[in-house]
Protein backbone atom coordinates (compact mmCIF):
# COMPACT_ATOMS: atom_id res chain seq x y z
CA UNK A 1 0.00 0.00 0.00
CA UNK A 2 1.29 3.34 -0.62
CA UNK A 3 -0.36 6.71 0.20
CA UNK A 4 1.18 9.92 -0.90
CA UNK A 5 0.46 12.41 1.77
CA UNK A 6 0.14 15.40 -0.72
CA UNK A 7 -2.72 14.07 -1.81
CA UNK A 8 -4.67 13.78 1.08
CA UNK A 9 -7.39 16.42 2.94
CA UNK A 10 -6.97 16.34 6.90
CA UNK A 11 -8.27 13.49 8.61
CA UNK A 12 -7.38 10.84 5.94
CA UNK A 13 -6.98 7.34 7.15
CA UNK A 14 -5.54 4.13 5.19
CA UNK A 15 -6.35 1.19 6.85
CA UNK A 16 -5.17 -2.67 5.91
CA UNK A 17 -6.25 -5.17 7.90
CA UNK A 18 -5.85 -8.97 7.57
CA UNK A 19 -7.87 -12.16 8.68
CA UNK A 20 -6.69 -13.49 11.76
CA UNK A 21 -3.20 -14.89 12.43
CA UNK A 22 -2.73 -17.93 14.33
CA UNK A 23 -0.21 -17.89 16.89
CA UNK A 24 -0.57 -20.71 19.05
CA UNK A 25 1.27 -20.80 22.27
CA UNK A 26 5.25 -20.62 21.79
CA UNK A 27 4.69 -19.22 18.26
CA UNK A 28 5.46 -15.62 16.77
CA UNK A 29 4.42 -13.63 13.54
CA UNK A 30 6.02 -10.89 12.16
CA UNK A 31 5.04 -7.46 10.59
CA UNK A 32 7.93 -5.95 7.84
CA UNK A 33 7.13 -2.51 6.54
CA UNK A 34 8.71 0.13 5.24
CA UNK A 35 7.65 3.76 5.91
CA UNK A 36 9.06 7.76 4.80
CA UNK A 37 7.59 10.06 6.93
CA UNK A 38 8.73 13.43 5.99
CA UNK A 39 6.82 16.64 5.30
CA UNK A 40 4.20 18.80 6.17
CA UNK A 41 1.47 17.68 8.12
CA UNK A 42 2.85 14.41 8.39
CA UNK A 43 0.49 13.00 10.96
CA UNK A 44 0.80 9.92 12.72
CA UNK A 45 1.40 5.94 11.93
CA UNK A 46 0.24 3.66 13.99
CA UNK A 47 0.26 -0.27 13.97
CA UNK A 48 -2.97 -2.02 16.68
CA UNK A 49 -3.04 -5.29 17.05
CA UNK A 50 -6.40 -7.34 18.11
CA UNK A 51 -6.00 -9.55 20.24
CA UNK A 52 -8.41 -12.83 20.71
CA UNK A 53 -10.54 -11.78 23.61
CA UNK A 54 -11.25 -8.15 21.50
CA UNK A 55 -9.24 -5.67 23.15
CA UNK A 56 -6.80 -3.44 20.54
CA UNK A 57 -3.73 -3.07 21.74
CA UNK A 58 -1.19 0.02 19.94
CA UNK A 59 1.53 -2.05 19.10
CA UNK A 60 3.94 1.12 17.43
CA UNK A 61 3.80 4.55 16.73
CA UNK A 62 5.17 7.22 14.92
CA UNK A 63 4.36 10.81 14.58
CA UNK A 64 5.31 14.01 12.71
CA UNK A 65 8.28 14.13 10.68
CA UNK A 66 10.64 10.99 11.51
CA UNK A 67 13.26 10.62 8.56
CA UNK A 68 13.93 12.04 5.25
CA UNK A 69 14.71 8.16 3.50
CA UNK A 70 12.33 4.98 3.85
CA UNK A 71 13.09 3.25 7.07
CA UNK A 72 11.95 -0.31 7.91
CA UNK A 73 10.27 -1.55 10.86
CA UNK A 74 9.78 -4.68 12.39
CA UNK A 75 7.13 -5.44 14.97
CA UNK A 76 7.02 -8.99 16.54
CA UNK A 77 3.96 -10.88 17.86
CA UNK A 78 4.64 -13.37 20.38
CA UNK A 79 1.61 -15.67 21.64
CA UNK A 80 0.68 -16.03 24.89
CA UNK A 81 -1.90 -18.57 27.07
Amino acid sequence: MFLPSNYKRTGTKARLQTGLIDTTFGSTACLRFSYHMYGVDMGTLNVKVKNQDGSIVNSFTKSGIVFTSYYSMYVIFIASN
